[in-house]
């Protein structure tokens, strides 16, 4: 499965990620994060792995992970300290995408607060 898209926001110490990744004549890059601890570099891959692993599961019957588990669960804890939400996204080659969304109040009370409804 090949990367193309890498959306994060609010999630653990990263404020905002929306980027595409492009292959160049056909010739797909490797991925490489670099940081300092804490900056959200493991976080980023668990997203990403997540999203291969539920690709997999869509795709194949025997898989490593059984259908419906993640490789990894994540909870309000991973909103970005200060904020009321996470969101992130990860678009694969073709039309398979995953997407999470994570809110630190009721529905109700975010809208209320926020002002707006959450388009995911």
């Amino acid at each position: 499965m090949i990367l193309k898209k890498l959306i994060l926001e609010n999630t653990g110490p990263i404020h905002n990620i929306n980027h595409s990744f492009e292959a160049k004549d056909n010739v797909i890059k490797p991925l490489v994060l670099v940081g300092r601890n804490g900056s959200g570099k493991s976080i980023a891959i668990s997203f990403i792995i997540n999203s291969i692993i539920a690709g997999k599961q869509v795709i194949f019957d025997d898989v490593e992970v059984e259908k419906g588990k993640v490789y990894k669960l994540r909870s309000s804890n991973y909103i970005r300290n200060g904020e009321d939400f996470y969101h992130g996204k990860i678009e694969l080659l073709g039309s398979f995408y995953c997407s999470e969304f994570q809110l630190n109040l009721t529905r109700k009370e975010f809208e209320e607060k926020l002002k707006y409804t959450p388009l995911h």
